[in-house]
């Protein structure tokens, strides 16, 4: 082998070499700019949420947005924060907690059972912030209408109004799976806002008497639709009755059409 013929062959194992190595280079340069999740320091959210208790408006807002943006690594201190003594800390944790929103969900649940009243009626008054509409969640707040707090009655009560309203919204998009657990959850707690000894407002009531009527209205004509497509009499008094009286329509049609025809031109 000549030296010549040596120094191309390394040329083109070289070459070949850096064909596969640069765009390997290329990504992990792109990447390395590409800057990484900023992980939560629990240092920091300790000190954000002792900051919750602060006067200073400009300061609060700043804690606010700043437990926001770190989002779900916060939600733990977040639902212990429900349980200050301080309403300022209990109401911001719960707007923090609101922003946060699908992701808080589960804790925010779990809190309807806490021991603390505070902490139930806040954890009702973020869920109604939210908006939340899962099914899961419901059903745990309509027993806490019996709740021994009266705040965590209103509060639950005001949630459960709040998540009919965005149900009858969308009651034209619901499954009948959906609309009729949320026809079955809404009733039972109806029943309980109605009780004589519940003493809840009359705007209350009405409120979810009218959401829950916009419901049963869906469901009805549902079931109407349904009761009509599976009917085959239905179908079968259908076709006769358009090929008796349509007939007599089409007829003359058919009749003039031929009398033009044979019209002498």
């Amino acid at each position: 082998m000549t030296k010549r013929y040596r120094q191309r062959l390394v040329a083109v194992i070289a070459l070949s070499f850096l064909s596969f190595t640069s765009p390997l280079l290329l990504i992990r340069n792109a990447t390395a700019g590409i800057p990484s999740e900023p992980t939560a320091n629990p240092k920091e959210i300790a000190s954000l949420i002792k900051n919750l208790k602060s006067n200073n408006e400009r300061e609060l807002d700043a804690t606010i947005k700043k437990l926001e943006k770190i989002g779900e690594p916060a939600i733990p201190a977040l639902i212990e924060a429900l349980q200050d003594q301080n309403l300022l800390v209990r109401r911001s944790a719960a707007q923090v907690l609101k922003q946060i929103a699908g992701p808080a969900i589960p804790a925010l649940t779990k809190a309807l059972k806490n021991s603390g009243a505070d902490v139930r009626s806040s954890a009702a008054d973020a869920l109604r912030s939210i908006g939340v509409e899962d099914k899961t969640v419901v059903p745990q707040l309509i027993p806490l209408l019996k709740d021994s707090d009266a705040s965590v009655r209103r509060s639950v009560a005001d949630a459960l109004v709040s998540i009919a309203l965005s149900l009858q919204e969308k009651a034209k998009t619901l499954t009948s799976l959906e609309l009729n657990q949320a026809v079955s959850n809404l009733e039972s707690a109806l029943k309980i806002l109605a009780e004589p000894k519940a003493n809840f407002s009359q705007s209350t009531i009405a409120n979810l008497q009218a959401y829950l009527n916009i419901l049963k209205a869906e469901q009805s004509d549902r079931l109407f639709a349904k009761s009509i497509l599976q009917n085959p009499y239905f179908w079968g008094t259908g076709i006769y009755l358009f090929l008796l009286f349509g007939s007599f329509t089409i007829r003359p049609l058919w009749l003039l059409k031929i009398s033009e025809t044979l019209k002498p031109k």
